[in-house]
């Protein structure tokens, strides 16, 4: 390379002074690419990330720890993945604009022509190196990530199957105060949610001041409805812990109740995350706004207020990681609760009670799907409960204006008299207008 260089910048000094800096500042490029390149080749062995020794038995704390560090890992394999992807990409590219060089170099006059295209050639072949020997790099990290991820889930799955069962009487009563508190904090966080919304609806002011501090105000009416799902979220796995420990204890818990707060747990497992995307949009569009926002001539409220937006945002998306957390975590609770019972109760039992759970979810989930806005007319919400009832009315019509035309066509048929004409034009006419009828009521 050294060899390289010394003859590239002989040739440089020798071209035209109107191509000087054209080949001075492909000389220096070359120069980086080439260093680059000599940088990334280094040791290719990654060290694997290893996990400790596997224990004979988990507590539950070990496992919601292992479950953390299972999901850490899974995140890490998948921003592996996607720079992978990424470079991919850049190698297109660099192999495009070489190919691209090749011909203009082929193509060059001899001359300072063909020194220049010499030059931009190498830039572009080094280039093609360098994303070559970083994709080389990213895959084997990206390979190694995806073990770790691989090996700790399943480290997840032995805790979870290797719980200690050894329980006391001190750890149910620690629970049970516990879900005494979380329940305070639930009530806690709906009335913060409360006030949020009606400070957010009460002000409205038409000044740059004013909409500013309606944005902050809108952000932290978000940030509470995340705490109001977190601190649920919170409660129902304290809950779950309970229950686990009861069974552990064999204190013939409650088993309606238990059902009752198992389903109250996988409705929150299902509707809370549906909620974390436009959480989520709403909190990274606010954090934008105010990182790309022109402070220069706002005076001192005005960038505290700014601040305030900034810091709010923040928060908000660190509640909503801490959200997607806890979710993961209750519904690996609830599995766990769910073995406990089947060991408890004996399988037959179990599975009557999961079945039952989850035709009370699903019969939940159809309810609340009814009052789901699905489009509007002149302003006007449409619901499912609307199509539904709509739909009723034109069923009853139809069976209403079949059994009449049924009682007029059993008359004609016994009528001698040669009237049929007329109750058949009298069947069609009612039959019209019992559908018109309809139509206008369940619109």
């Amino acid at each position: 390379i050294n060899d390289f260089l010394a003859a590239a910048e002989q040739e440089v000094a020798n071209l035209d002074a109107a191509n000087q800096e054209s080949g001075q500042s492909l000389l220096a490029a070359v120069r980086d690419n080439l260093s680059a390149y000599l940088a990334l080749r280094g040791d290719d062995e990654l060290e694997l990330q290893a996990l400790p020794q596997p224990q004979i038995s988990y507590s539950l704390d070990d496992l919601l720890r292992l479950a953390a560090v299972a999901r850490d890992a899974q995140k890490g394999a998948i921003a592996e993945q996607l720079e992978v992807e990424r470079e991919q990409r850049v190698l297109g590219g660099a192999s495009r604009r070489r190919d691209q060089a090749f011909k203009d170099y082929v193509d060059a006059s001899p001359g300072d022509e063909k020194v220049i295209a010499g030059l931009r050639l190498i830039q572009t072949r080094s280039a093609q190196a360098i994303s070559t020997r970083r994709l080389r790099l990213l895959t084997q990290s990206q390979v190694r990530a995806a073990e770790y991820a691989d090996a700790t889930a399943q480290r997840v799955t032995l805790a979870s199957e290797n719980l200690a069962t050894t329980p006391d009487e001190a750890d149910l009563e620690g629970l049970l105060d516990a879900v005494v508190t979380r329940e305070k904090a639930v009530e806690e966080a709906r009335k913060q949610l409360r006030s949020a919304e009606l400070e957010a609806a009460g002000l409205d002011l038409d000044t740059p001041d004013g909409r500013s501090q309606q944005r902050l105000l809108q952000q932290k009416r978000i940030d509470a409805q995340v705490e109001v799902a977190l601190a649920n979220v919170k409660l129902a796995k304290t809950q779950a812990r309970r229950w686990w420990t009861e069974l552990q204890l064999d204190t013939d818990p409650d088993m309606d109740e238990l059902q009752d707060q198992a389903l109250a747990w996988s409705q929150l497992i299902r509707t809370v995350p549906l909620n974390v995307p436009a959480w989520q949009q709403e909190s990274q569009a606010e954090l934008l706004s105010v990182q790309t926002m022109d402070r220069s001539g706002m005076n001192r409220a005005s960038r505290r207020l700014l601040d305030e937006r900034l810091a709010a945002a923040q928060a908000t998306l660190a509640d909503i990681a801490e959200v997607e957390s806890a979710i993961a975590d209750l519904e690996l609770l609830g599995t766990v609760v769910d073995t406990a019972v089947a060991e408890t109760s004996g399988a037959f039992s179990s599975w009557l009670q999961s079945a039952s759970r989850e035709v009370q979810s699903v019969y939940q989930r159809a309810v609340g799907l009814a009052d789901v806005t699905i489009f509007e007319l002149g302003g006007t919400p449409v619901t499912g409960r609307d199509i539904f009832r709509m739909l009723v009315i034109l069923l009853v019509a139809y069976l209403l204006s079949r059994s009449i035309r049924y009682a007029i066509r059993r008359v004609s048929e016994k009528d001698a008299t040669g009237n049929q004409a007329t109750l058949y034009t009298l069947s069609r006419l009612t039959h019209y207008a019992i559908i018109i009828i309809a139509l206008f009521v369940a619109l």
